[in-house]
């Protein structure tokens, strides 16, 4: 073999190393891409699921400070 023979040889297995490569990556991108867009989703619906967990917390607390006296009463057994 000469050295013109040798080098081309390698070139060309590095061309198709490299187009592995490139495919390699363009899969692993549209990975991230997957990734990214559950963990959004997933964030906004811990949002959505506090807000709506602080909302229930409200309204028992303002549904207790409204009727006070009457459920005092209803403890104490005295109506």
């Amino acid at each position: 073999m000469t050295i013109e023979v040798d080098t081309r040889d390698r070139v060309i297995r590095m061309e198709a190393e490299l187009e592995s490569l490139k495919d390699k990556v363009e899969n692993l991108d549209k990975k991230v891409s997957q990734i990214h867009t559950i963990l959004t989703e997933a964030r906004g619906a811990t949002k959505a699921i506090q807000f709506l967990i602080w909302l229930s917390g409200t309204s028992v607390f303002l549904w207790v400070a409204t009727y006070w006296k009457q459920i005092t009463a209803f403890v104490k057994g005295t109506s």
